[in-house]
C-alpha cells in the first residue's frame, strides 16, 4: 500500500468544493493508494466535518483536522477570493511530522492517482509545483504574475499544488522566512500565497502542467483561444498544452470571475462530484434564490422610478455573483 498525506486549506465557505475535491481524490485511487487527509480549516461545524468525514472510505485513506490560529497572519493581506486561511499552507513544516506531503487548493477535480507524483525526487528543493511563467521579460509574450526583485527562481511556479519537502523548509525554515517577507512585503503582493512562496524559496522543482490544467484550457475548443494562453506561450508550445489537457491529472477550476460551484451551469466533469457532495443541497439552493431573486427584480423594477431601476439591477446583480455563505456572512439575509 502506498500511504500519501496530502493537505488542503480552507474555510467553512469552501466546504462545497472541498467535498467535490475530496469525492474525485478518492474516486480516482487506486486500490494501492492509501491517502492520510489532514485538513487545515477554520469556522466548520461538527456537521460540517461529519459530513466531510463521510466522504473517505475506510480502505483507502483517513481524515485529520488541523485548526490554525490566523493571528499569525493578522498583518497579512487577504480579499474575498483570498481569505487569511490560504496562508496556512506556509506552516505546513511546523504542523506535519511528515518528510515530503502534497498540498492541494479545493477548487480542483483530481482526474488520476496521485501516487506516482508523490514520488518524485525534491531533494535540494523546497516544493515542486507547476511552472506558469518566466520572471525575465519576453517580448510579446503577456505577464500574469507580479514579478519581485526577490524571486530566486528563473521560473515563477503555481501554489495551488505542490509536492512539499518539508524536511528541508525546516532546515532552511522557510516558515520564517515566509513571515518575515509577508510582514515587509504585504502590500506589493497580488496573489499572496503564490508570490510568498515564490520569493521565500531558493529552489523549487518542476511539474508537469497536466497536474494543474486551468479550466480554460480544458475547455477552449482550441488551447491558444484559452485567457492565459497569452502568459502560458512563453513556456508551453500549443502541442504540450494540448497533451495536458487531453489527458489531465488535474483541472484546476481557477481564472473564471465566478466559482464553478456557484454557475447555473456547471461542466459535467465537476457536475459529477457535485451531485453526490453532501453539500449539495446548498448549491441548489442558492441558485433557486437567484432565480427567485432576478423575478422579483424584474417586476419590481416595472413600477418604481426610472432612476431606481439602474440601482435595483446592479444590486441584484452583485447578489447574485456571490456565493451563498457570503450573503449570510455579510448580512444580507440575515434576520
Amino acid at each position: 500500500m502506498n500511504t500519501v498525506p496530502i493537505v488542503f486549506t480552507f474555510d467553512a465557505n469552501y466546504r462545497l468544493p472541498a467535498s467535490v475535491a475530496l469525492q474525485s481524490l478518492f474516486e480516482n485511487a487506486k486500490d494501492s493508494t492509501y491517502y492520510h487527509v489532514y485538513l487545515v480549516c477554520e469556522g466548520l461545524s461538527r456537521g460540517d466535518k461529519d459530513a466531510i468525514e463521510s466522504i473517505c472510505p475506510e480502505k483507502n485513506g483517513r481524515v485529520e483536522w488541523i485548526d490554525v490560529d490566523n493571528e499569525l497572519f493578522s498583518s497579512a493581506p487577504s480579499s474575498e477570493n483570498w481569505p487569511k486561511i490560504v496562508y496556512a499552507r506556509i506552516l505546513l513544516p511546523l504542523l506535519l511530522p511528515f518528510d515530503k506531503v502534497i498540498y492541494s487548493d479545493v477548487d480542483v477535480v483530481f482526474c488520476s492517482d496521485l501516487a506516482e507524483i508523490f514520488q518524485i525526487e525534491v531533494d535540494g528543493c523546497e516544493w515542486a509545483g507547476v511552472a506558469a511563467e518566466l520572471v525575465a521579460f519576453q517580448e510579446g509574450v503577456a505577464r500574469c504574475h507580479n514579478v519581485h526583485c526577490e524571486y530566486q527562481n528563473e521560473l515563477i511556479y503555481m501554489s495551488g499544488f505542490m509536492v512539499m519537502n518539508l524536511r528541508l523548509m525546516r532546515e532552511k525554515d522557510t516558515v520564517g522566512r515566509c513571515l518575515n517577507n509577508i510582514s515587509k512585503f504585504g502590500s506589493r503582493l497580488k496573489m499572496y500565497d503564490l508570490e510568498i512562496l515564490n520569493m521565500s524559496s531558493d529552489n523549487i522543482a518542476r511539474i508537469d502542467f497536466s497536474y494543474c490544467v486551468l479550466e480554460n484550457v480544458f475547455f477552449a475548443k482550441n488551447v491558444s483561444e484559452a485567457k492565459e494562453y497569452p502568459w502560458l506561450r512563453g513556456l508551453y508550445r500549443v502541442s504540450e498544452l494540448e497533451a495536458a489537457r487531453s489527458a489531465p491529472r488535474i483541472i484546476h477550476f481557477a481564472g473564471s470571475d465566478t466559482k464553478v460551484w456557484e454557475r447555473y451551469c456547471v461542466p459535467q466533469v465537476y457536475r459529477k462530484y457535485l451531485a453526490v457532495s453532501p453539500f449539495r443541497s446548498c448549491y441548489v439552493f442558492s441558485n433557486v434564490f437567484k432565480v427567485l431573486l432576478l423575478l422579483v427584480v424584474r417586476l419590481v423594477t416595472k413600477v418604481v422610478p426610472k432612476k431606481q431601476r439602474g440601482f435595483i439591477r446592479r444590486k441584484a446583480k452583485w447578489l447574485c455573483s456571490q456565493s451563498f455563505s457570503c450573503w449570510f456572512r455579510k448580512g444580507f439575509l440575515a434576520n
